[in-house]
């Protein structure tokens, strides 16, 4: 029987659909291994978090957390972010574990379960995260926030442990060795409702006003400071007994100590710039607001001095 040319269209029109349904096959099976590229992995993505390294700043109100944040953050690689669980309008305890948790996730773009999706942060958690992500596109590889302990620090350890573990994040603990200086600071702050200031002015105005320290809340307070220090210095231990980075400064020598600092961040990082490369103006024109004598900026000053006298924190008197 002659092979027909009529048989030979046939077969390879046979044979050309036979290809176009292998091609597509092969083709889905590319789509489903390769992303889309508009789909945001956010850390998850292990290769665009081995490039990152993630900090905490912890401190006490009052402790200079402001000085810092903006000095870390003049370095090229670095962006360390402000209080990203204070929102205007709610109280510290609106926040939740869960919030809290959850607003950390937000600020680093990490997934979040459908459960924290129903918590509806407030705006701001969307604004920290935003700015966040423009520093990462513009480089800024390390990236942090300001974590006060009064914001749910010491209810959260195990989670934080793990946390840090996880992600390798870095810890800068941050403390005013005289707590009765961050006392004033806060009592100052609660009147004149001004934490930092560029304006001369308004410095001056505050450094003439005499503070009135109530002493009955200040022992309490230093008491109540005194067990959370000797709580976190046992967490800190936990954290570098098991290979994590923790750096402890005083805010007495944060001027002095702010390259070696910075050095410590980048170290061990995908940062190639130095310690000490940073851009803009130190300090960026903040006044200080309370320099100078304890005794010529307390109000009742002998209470104050009669209240300490031959106690363990006598030494901040003169200090």
């Amino acid at each position: 029987m002659k092979w027909s040319f009529f048989k030979t269209v046939l077969l390879l029109t046979a044979i050309a659909a036979f290809l176009t349904v292998l091609s597509t096959f092969r083709g889905l099976q590319v789509q489903q291994e390769v992303p889309h590229p508009s789909l945001d992995l956010g850390i998850d993505d292990d290769v665009e978090e081995e490039r990152e390294t993630w900090i905490i700043l912890l401190a006490f109100q009052r402790s200079g957390t402001h000085y810092l944040t903006q000095e870390l953050s003049r370095h090229p690689c670095m962006y360390v972010a402000g209080e990203i669980l204070l929102a205007p309008g709610l109280k510290e305890d609106w926040w939740s574990p869960e919030k809290r948790r959850a607003g950390i996730k937000t600020f680093y773009n990490m997934s979040l379960s459908s459960e924290e999706k129903s918590l509806e942060l407030p705006p701001v958690s969307e604004e920290w995260a935003l700015e966040a992500a423009k520093a990462l596109a513009s480089g800024k590889m390390i990236r942090g926030f300001n974590w006060k302990v009064s914001q749910g620090f010491l209810q959260d350890l195990p989670w934080i442990e793990a946390f840090i573990a996880k992600h390798k994040v870095k810890l800068i603990w941050l403390q005013r060795r005289n707590m009765l200086r961050r006392y004033l600071s806060m009592m100052s702050n609660r009147r004149f409702l001004v934490a930092a200031t560029t304006n001369k002015s308004a410095a001056s105005r505050i450094k003439k006003e005499k503070v009135p320290i109530p002493v009955d809340k200040l022992v309490k307070d230093l008491k109540a400071r005194e067990a959370e220090v000797k709580q976190l210095q046992g967490f800190f231990k936990i954290l570098e007994s098991k290979g994590h980075q923790v750096l402890q400064v005083t805010y007495e020598s944060l001027s002095e100590s702010m390259d070696q600092i910075r050095s410590w961040a980048v170290k061990d990082t995908s940062c190639q710039s130095s310690g000490d490369s940073v851009t803009g103006d130190d300090k960026d024109g903040y006044q200080k607001l309370h320099p100078g004598n304890l005794s010529e900026m307390v109000e009742n000053w002998k209470e104050v001095t009669a209240a300490l006298k031959k106690t363990k924190w006598e030494w901040m008197l003169n200090d």
